[in-house]
């Protein structure tokens, strides 16, 4: 049987998936598994991962046969490319003063800020995808998960990658789950026949469990 976390996981998955939009606004890792460099993914310049961060599991809020309680937390993993923007027009035309020249300069965007602008972007829309209250249950069956809630959400400095800007950044989402234990090999318990007669043990009549040495 497959626990909760893995079934949990998926399900984010295959709702990230299903909010693409067309024209596709980002991607997800999950359904991709060839590897791209930076250049690939401008034009389509965000992608996100789903990992299972942690899990705890209150001791108080179960029995020792289960259901467990598991506290989830996984993190979206952000991924943004850009490179430079600039009105290329001005630039490449001979007809071009140096003043056109220098005002397209003065407009141009520089790539840390377009990718910085991008994660934003990208960060509200995974936001509103998960947050929405349809999407409460992540699209399994009600009562199948509780509490979802977005706990953080982080960007790491921008890094370049040659011409272009490469920018990470994360989620951290948190649910709760039931798992059941259905074992993977039952172990026979000691037979509760077996007693220890204390009576028989010799020199023991006041049945202690240490020697007495005499002095």
């Amino acid at each position: 049987m497959t626990m909760a976390f893995r079934t949990v996981k998926t399900a984010i998955e295959t709702l990230l998936n299903a909010n693409v939009g067309a024209p596709a606004r980002f991607r997800v890792f999950g359904y991709q598994a060839q590897q791209r460099g930076a250049s690939d993914f401008l034009g389509n310049d965000r992608a996100v991962r789903v990992y299972y961060n942690k899990g705890n599991f209150p001791k108080s809020a179960a029995s020792v046969e289960g259901p467990f309680d598991h506290q989830l937390t996984f993190t979206l993993e952000l991924i943004t490319v850009a490179q430079a923007e600039a009105d290329l027009t001005a630039l490449n035309d001979p007809n071009s003063t140096d003043g056109d020249r220098a005002a397209a300069l003065l407009a141009s965007k520089p790539a840390a800020q377009a990718a910085d602008e991008s994660m934003d972007e990208f960060m509200e829309i995974i936001f509103q995808i998960l947050m929405d209250a349809r999407n409460q249950d992540l699209g399994l069956p009600k009562y199948s998960i509780d509490a979802r809630w977005i706990m953080s959400m982080d960007k790491d400095p921008a890094i370049p990658t040659g011409k272009y800007v490469v920018l990470t950044g994360a989620i951290e989402v948190t649910c709760a789950a039931e798992e059941i234990v259905t074992g993977e090999q039952p172990v026979t318990p000691a037979d509760p026949s077996i007693l220890i007669d204390m009576e028989s043990i010799d020199g023991d009549t006041n049945q202690k469990t240490v020697i007495e040495q005499e002095l």
